[in-house]
């Protein structure tokens, strides 16, 4: 799941939230309508109204404790935001050095396949003298040594 995905579920259930508040808000006006159609039957009405009140502190609460929730997600989603930039800053760090690496190791293959050119070259080179030594005492049998 990626972040953006995280972030439209969180979005969604704060829409989601949102209209619940909404309808309760439009729950609580129809109550409140009705409490003053039952004016005459003052003393029922005051039993309801107190359990009503209670109702409203548990729903300010649950809100404040949502509230408080919604803080706290948004706080780690900024903590996660800040971890992936770390992440990212870590990726491009490790690029270049291994993109330093790859230029050493390039460099490298060269001065090494340059030396290895150059010393077949030698040995070639010292292979043919020796050939030429050869080829001379074996014309001339009167040569006894291998220098020329």
């Amino acid at each position: 799941m990626t972040d953006s995905d995280k972030l439209d579920v969180i979005l969604t259930e704060i829409i989601d939230m949102k209209t619940d508040i909404r309808d309760m808000k439009t729950d609580i006006q129809g109550v409140k309508t009705e409490m003053q159609g039952m004016k005459s039957d003052i003393l029922g009405v005051k039993a309801e109204m107190q359990g009503m009140k209670s109702d409203m502190q548990g729903v300010k609460t649950e809100m404040q404790g949502m509230k408080s929730d919604i803080l706290g997600v948004k706080a780690e989603m900024q903590g996660m935001k800040s971890d992936i930039q770390n992440i990212q800053s870590d990726i491009k760090s490790l690029n270049t050095r291994m993109d330093s690496l790859e230029f050493q190791i390039k460099s490298t293959e060269r001065v090494l396949r340059n030396q290895i050119t150059k010393s077949e070259t030698l040995i070639l080179g010292e292979v043919e003298r020796v050939h030429l030594i050869l080829d001379q005492h074996i014309h001339n049998q009167t040569i006894h040594t291998a220098l020329a």
